[in-house]
C-alpha cells in the first residue's frame, strides 16, 4: 500500500521534476524557441502538480485532482487498452451514387472498379475469422497530454506511427508534462525516414483543424486513410476539438479533384482567355457593394421568399446563384448578377432550356469561374470570371503571371457550391448586408432539398440523391430543433460559416430560410426584416462589373506558352506512375506504402515552381486512388488476402494513368489546334 512520501524523497523528487523540466526547456530552445520562450517563466493559473495524499503526483485544479487514483496506472492501462483496439476513422468511398459520373468519367468508373474490389476483399477477410490487422497508422493524433505518462506507451510504438500530431489545449497541463516527461526522445523516435512529429500547445480549435489538414498536405493527403485519435482526457474544450475534427472530415476527404477534371479546367481556362473574358480585380477599393446583397439559391424556402424579393428587387442587389436562376425566371425576377461555378458541358444546355428566347438571360451579367463552360459563358450579357482556388487553370495563370497575378481576383472559400461563390464575394466587396434566401443547405423533407421549380426535379432530376448517396445528417435549424442536411449541403455550410468568420467583418449576414443553422448569420424571418432606406438609384450592374474588371486581359498566348513547358512534366510524372516493373512486386513481402510514399515525393519535387499546374493535374488522382487502397487495407485482418487485394489493385491503378496519358495527349492536340486556328 502507498504511504505519504517522506521529506528527504520529497526533495529528491523536486530535482528529478526541475532537471526533467530544464532537460525539456533546453531541448525546446533548440527545437521550438518560441515554445520554450512561453513556458520558461510559466505560472499555472488553474491546474499544476500536485502530491496526492498516497504520495503520488498528480494534476490539481480547482475541483480536485484531475486523476482518480495511480496517474502512472492509469495512463498505463488507457494506453494498453487504445492500442489493444484503437479508435479509428477510415476512409471508404461510397458504394452507391455513382451512376451520373460514371456516364461521364473514367475516374468513377475505375474508381468504382477499386471499390468493388476492396469491399469484396474486405468480406473475405473478416470472413476467415482471423485477426492480423494491418497496424500502421500513417498520422496518429494524440488530444492532450495531461501528466504525461501515456506518451510512454506512444513513444513503446512509435514503429506502427508515420506522423505524431500532439495537441494539448491547456497551457498549464502542458507545463505540468514538461516536468514528467522526456520530449527529446519521444522527437528523436519521429525525426527519422517517413516519419514526422507536429506539436501544438494551447490554441483554439480552429488553429487545431487548420494545422493538421496543413500538415496533411505536406505529408501526403493519402495517410489520412485511417485517423486514429487518442483522447487521453474528457474536457470541454477536448470534447469540442474531437467534435470539430469528425465535423471537418467530410470537408477534408471532399474535393480531392481528379485529372478529367482538371483536363476540364485546363480547356475552359484556355478556350475562355481564347474568347476574351473579362477578369474580376482583387480589390475591391471604389467598387465595393453599397446597399444589402440578396443572395438566392435554390433551396426549399425560396419557394415562400419570391413575393418579398419581386418587391424590393430594386432596392437591392440581387444575386442568383445556379439552378435558382430557373425559379426566378419562371417568378419574372430578373437578378443584377448570376453566378455559376459548375465546369460541366451540360450546364450550358441547361441554361438554354431556361431561357430558349435568350432574352432574359442576355441581358444579365454573369460572374463566375475561370472553369466554366465557354457554352455558357457565352449565353449571358457579358461574363467576368475569377480564378478558382487549388485549380490547374488559375496556377498555369499564376505561375505564368507571376506578380500580375495578384491584381486579379482569386476567390477563396467560393466552392462547394455557388451559394460558397455569392457569399464569398459579397463579403470580398464588402457588402454591408447580406441577406440569405434559399440558402437552406439542409431540409426538413428529404424529397424537397430544392426549389419546387428546380432542374433537380426536371432536368437534373435524381442528381442530388446520387451525390448525397443517401446521406442525411441531422444539424441544428435555422428556426427548428433539427433539419437534415447532405455531405455536399454540410460541407457548403462549414465553408460560409469559415469565410463569415474569418473575412466578414463590417458585414451583417441575415438567414431567412428554414433550413440549417449557419454559425455567423442571425436567424431572420422574412416578415422581420428591416431593411436600410434604399438609395436614390437603383444598382447599375452595368456600371458595376465595368468598375470591378481589370482592363488587361490575359490572353490565351501567354498561358497556352507555359502550358506547353508544363506538358513535359505532365508526360514524365504520368510515365513513372505507369512503371511496368511495379506490376512484378511481390505484395506479401513489400510494403504498398512505401511505393505510395515514394509518388509522394516524386510529385513534391515539383511543387513550389513553375511545375505547381502539373502536379495539381495528377495529384488528385493519385490520392484518391491511394487513400482508397489503403483505407481497404485496414479492413482486411489478414496478410495473405491483403497481399492479394494490393496485387489486384495495383494493376486498376496502373490503368488508370495509363488511359490518362490518352485523355492528355487528347488535350494536347485541341489545344494545338486552337492556336494554330487564332494564327
Amino acid at each position: 500500500m502507498a504511504t505519504q512520501i517522506d521529506k528527504n524523497g520529497l526533495n529528491i523528487l523536486r530535482q528529478v521534476l526541475n532537471l526533467t523540466f530544464n532537460k525539456n526547456l533546453q531541448f525546446l530552445q533548440e527545437r521550438f524557441p518560441h515554445i520554450a520562450a512561453r513556458f520558461k517563466e510559466h505560472k499555472p493559473k488553474s491546474m499544476g502538480l500536485e502530491m496526492d495524499p498516497l504520495g503520488r503526483l498528480n494534476i490539481c485544479g480547482a475541483e480536485g485532482f484531475i486523476y482518480d487514483g495511480d496517474p502512472k496506472e492509469i495512463c498505463a492501462k488507457q494506453a494498453k487498452d487504445y492500442f489493444d483496439r484503437p479508435v479509428t476513422g477510415i476512409y471508404r468511398l461510397s458504394q452507391t451514387g455513382w451512376e451520373a459520373s460514371m456516364k461521364l468519367f473514367r475516374h468513377a468508373n475505375l474508381l468504382k472498379e477499386l471499390v468493388e474490389l476492396g469491399e469484396e476483399h474486405s468480406k473475405e477477410a473478416v470472413a476467415l475469422g482471423e485477426r492480423d490487422p494491418y497496424h500502421w497508422f500513417p498520422f496518429f493524433t494524440v488530444l492532450g497530454v495531461g501528466i504525461g505518462y501515456h506518451l510512454e506507451t506512444i513513444l513503446a510504438h512509435a514503429e506502427k506511427i508515420g506522423h505524431l500530431f500532439i495537441y494539448e489545449p491547456n497551457d498549464d497541463l502542458f507545463f505540468a508534462s514538461l516536468h514528467v516527461f522526456d520530449y527529446r526522445q519521444l522527437f528523436e523516435a519521429f525525426t527519422k525516414q517517413n516519419k514526422g512529429i507536429t506539436l501544438l500547445v494551447g490554441c483554439e480549435q480552429e488553429e487545431f483543424i487548420h494545422t493538421v489538414q496543413k500538415v496533411m498536405f505536406k505529408i501526403g493527403i493519402f495517410k489520412s486513410c485511417v485517423l486514429p485519435i487518442y483522447r487521453h482526457y474528457d474536457s470541454k474544450t477536448a470534447d469540442e476539438s474531437l467534435k470539430r475534427f469528425f465535423d471537418n472530415l467530410s470537408n477534408f476527404y471532399a474535393g480531392f479533384g481528379f485529372f478529367e477534371d482538371e483536363v476540364i479546367s485546363t480547356r475552359h481556362t484556355m478556350k475562355n482567355m481564347a474568347g476574351g473574358c473579362n477578369l474580376m480585380a482583387d480589390s475591391p477599393s471604389g467598387h465595393e457593394f453599397d446597399r444589402p446583397v440578396f443572395i438566392c439559391a435554390n433551396g426549399p424556402s425560396i419557394d415562400y421568399s419570391l413575393d418579398y424579393i419581386r418587391e424590393h428587387r430594386d432596392d437591392i442587389i440581387l444575386v442568383s446563384c445556379g439552378t435558382a436562376l430557373k425559379t426566378l425566371h419562371n417568378a419574372g425576377i430578373k437578378p443584377h448578377i448570376h453566378i455559376e461555378i459548375e465546369r460541366v458541358e451540360y450546364l450550358a444546355d441547361w441554361v438554354r432550356e431556361v431561357d430558349p428566347s435568350g432574352e432574359f438571360v442576355g441581358d444579365i451579367h454573369l460572374v463566375g469561374m475561370n472553369t466554366l463552360s465557354p457554352g455558357v459563358v457565352e449565353q449571358f450579357k457579358e461574363a467576368t470570371l475569377f480564378w478558382k482556388p487549388n485549380d490547374v487553370g488559375t496556377e498555369l495563370a499564376r505561375v505564368t503571371l507571376m506578380k500580375d497575378f495578384h491584381q486579379y481576383l482569386h476567390l477563396f472559400n467560393s466552392n462547394p457550391t455557388v451559394s460558397n461563390a455569392a457569399m464569398a464575394l459579397a463579403i470580398h466587396f464588402k457588402a454591408p448586408q447580406v441577406y440569405l434566401f434559399g440558402v437552406d443547405v439542409g431540409y426538413v423533407d428529404p424529397k424537397y432539398h430544392h426549389s419546387k421549380d428546380s432542374a433537380y426535379y426536371g432536368e437534373f432530376k435524381g442528381a442530388f440523391e446520387k451525390g448525397s448517396s443517401g446521406s442525411h445528417k441531422p444539424v441544428p435549424g435555422n428556426f427548428r430543433e433539427k433539419v437534415s442536411t447532405s455531405a455536399v449541403f454540410d460541407w457548403c455550410r462549414h465553408v460560409l460559416e469559415l469565410v463569415i468568420r474569418i473575412k466578414g467583418e463590417g458585414t451583417e449576414v441575415f438567414n431567412t430560410a428554414d433550413g440549417a443553422r449557419i454559425e455567423g448569420t442571425t436567424p431572420c424571418r422574412i416578415e422581420d426584416i428591416e431593411l436600410p432606406a434604399p438609395k436614390s438609384e437603383p444598382f447599375d450592374p452595368d456600371a458595376w462589373i465595368a468598375a470591378a474588371r481589370v482592363k488587361k486581359p490575359v490572353t490565351f498566348e501567354i498561358l497556352y506558352d507555359n502550358f506547353k513547358q508544363r506538358q513535359r512534366t505532365i508526360r514524365k510524372l504520368l510515365k513513372f506512375l505507369t512503371d511496368e516493373r511495379v506490376q512484378e512486386i511481390d505484395w506479401a513481402t513489400n510494403d504498398v506504402f512505401e511505393l505510395f510514399q515514394r509518388n509522394h515525393l516524386e510529385l513534391r519535387k515539383h511543387i513550389g515552381g513553375q511545375d505547381n499546374p502539373a502536379v495539381r493535374m495528377i495529384e488528385g488522382s493519385v490520392t484518391y486512388l491511394q487513400i482508397t487502397i489503403l483505407g481497404y487495407l485496414h479492413m482486411m485482418p489478414n496478410a495473405e488476402v491483403r497481399a492479394r487485394f494490393v496485387t489486384a489493385a495495383m494493376k486498376i491503378f496502373h490503368q488508370y494513368f495509363k488511359e490518362m496519358k490518352g485523355i492528355f495527349k487528347g488535350l494536347e492536340q485541341e489545344l494545338k489546334e486552337l492556336e494554330e486556328s487564332r494564327k
